[in-house]
């Protein structure tokens, strides 16, 4: 999605929430519904051009960083779990001498 791709998936899950407005969902196991949905989306320019960039503009909010940064909050705020500063942990790393 991240490169403006249109995903057609089926609807369970997260994948309605992901692909509102950003691609097409269909009913788990209908294999008319998908075809359908396939061949609508392609066969519509406009529409195709609107979720690709509906979809690359939503993908691109989200990065490894920032799901790292979520999971640490989780973690240490909402679950009161002490972590070690990554920072530190990442200067330390860069300090050990190669083997």
């Amino acid at each position: 999605m991240c490169h403006g791709v249109v995903c057609v998936g089926s609807a369970q899950g997260l994948l309605p929430w992901m692909l509102e407005n950003r691609g097409a969902v269909v009913p788990l196991g209908d294999v008319e519904a998908l075809a359908a949905a396939i061949a609508e989306v392609a066969s519509d320019p406009e529409r195709y051009g609107q979720l690709s960039r509906n979809a690359a503009q939503w993908a691109q909010r989200y990065s490894l960083e920032g799901l790292r940064y979520a999971l640490r909050v989780l973690l240490s705020e909402a679950w009161n779990i002490p972590l070690r500063d990554s920072a530190a942990e990442t200067r330390e790393a860069a300090t050990v001498p190669a083997r």
